[in-house]
This record gives C-alpha cells, sequence and structure tokens, in this order.
C-alpha cells in the first residue's frame, strides 16, 4: 500500500478535506444541518464583532474554520487565514497591512503562539473583526465553540475513510481512548497500522 491508496493519509482527511462533524447528540438536539450550524457561528461571530474557536489538540478546531471560511465567503467576506505552529510563528507577509474589502475576517489559526505583547500590539494597530483558534481562552473575546473529542464522531471519521473495511467498535474504542481522543494521533496510528497489514 503505497500514501496514495493508504485511507488514512493526510490528504483525506487533513483540514478541509472533509466537513466538520458534529456529535450526533449535538446534530439532533441542536440543528438539522451541519451548514446550518456553521451559518449560526458566522452569525455569532458577527454579532459579537469577533471570537473564538478553542479546544485540545487534534479534536478538529482547523476543520471546523475550514467549514466556517466557506460560510464567510458564501456570505461575501473578505477572509484572510494564517496558520501559526512552533515552526512558524510568522504572520504571513502583507497579512495585516494589504487593505481589506468590506466585510471582513482575520482568521489567526494557532493565536497562542503569538507572544502576549505581540497579540496587544497586533490588536490596537489592526482593529477589526478578528476569528482566534486556540487551545485555551486567550483575552477577551468570546468563545464561539469549544470543540470536544467524541467516540461517536471518531467511528464515523474512521468508516467514512475506510469504506468497507471492518473495524469494531471495541477496536475504535481503544485507539480513541489510547490517542486521549486526538483524532490527528489516531488517524496515524491508523495509517501505520495499514502499512504493516498491507506489508
Amino acid at each position: 500500500m503505497t500514501f496514495e491508496s493508504n485511507p488514512f493519509s493526510t490528504k483525506f482527511w487533513v483540514p478541509g478535506a472533509i466537513p466538520f462533524r458534529f456529535s450526533a447528540e449535538y446534530r439532533s438536539n441542536r440543528f438539522a444541518e451541519e451548514t446550518d450550524f456553521c451559518e449560526r457561528l458566522v452569525a455569532a461571530f458577527e454579532r459579537y464583532g469577533g471570537g473564538q474557536i478553542i479546544g485540545p489538540h487534534g479534536s478538529g478546531k482547523s476543520t471546523l474554520i475550514e467549514s466556517l471560511k466557506k460560510v464567510f465567503l458564501c456570505n461575501g467576506y473578505d477572509v484572510r487565514h494564517a496558520m501559526l505552529n512552533n515552526r512558524n510563528r510568522r504572520l504571513p507577509e502583507g497579512y495585516s497591512t494589504k487593505p481589506f474589502r468590506k466585510p471582513f475576517v482575520r482568521i489567526i489559526d494557532g493565536f497562542e503562539w503569538v507572544p502576549l505583547w505581540k497579540r496587544l500590539l497586533f490588536q490596537r494597530r489592526f482593529p477589526g473583526r478578528f476569528l482566534i483558534v486556540t487551545h485555551r481562552p486567550v483575552g477577551r473575546l468570546p468563545i464561539l465553540y469549544q470543540t470536544v473529542p467524541r467516540l461517536d464522531v471518531f467511528m464515523e471519521l474512521v468508516r467514512l475513510l475506510a469504506g468497507n473495511e471492518i473495524f469494531t467498535d471495541d477496536d475504535l474504542r481503544r485507539l480513541f481512548e489510547k490517542s486521549c481522543g486526538n483524532f490527528r494521533d489516531a488517524f496515524l496510528t491508523l495509517y501505520d497500522r495499514e502499512l504493516r497489514h498491507d506489508g
């Protein structure tokens, strides 16, 4: 099996490859469609003039942002998106200085990697609508949504990616627990398992 054919290759589940999935319980209790939920999050962002998405590693924050970006773009927003991490802590060139059309949203995924003094300076020099993505709440922006890893969503995604391949509920539950709910780590484990199984 190659990277191209392995159902758990990163290209099949990187943010934006599949839409964000809410838990079955959340869907049945609140909204009929996930796009409806994303539209409501965008409406909350507009109402508050900004917001943040928080949650642990590998719980779907960046995937949710990709789903929200589609709604922002459909609503005529100029979307500026930066992804920061421990290897890349700098905003892209022109991120703040290039003029925006209106309405606009600045999305910073990995905002906790920006030093505190730069966060304060950035928000003072470039006021406007921010949507930040962090592991823990930052500053005073309202929390629009907190991602929580859910076993039912993990099982749904594995079966979506794996197609007809059989994974028992017990196998997936053990993997979910071993990965501490980190979907990304669990998918990488499944990727390695597929390579070994095929070899």
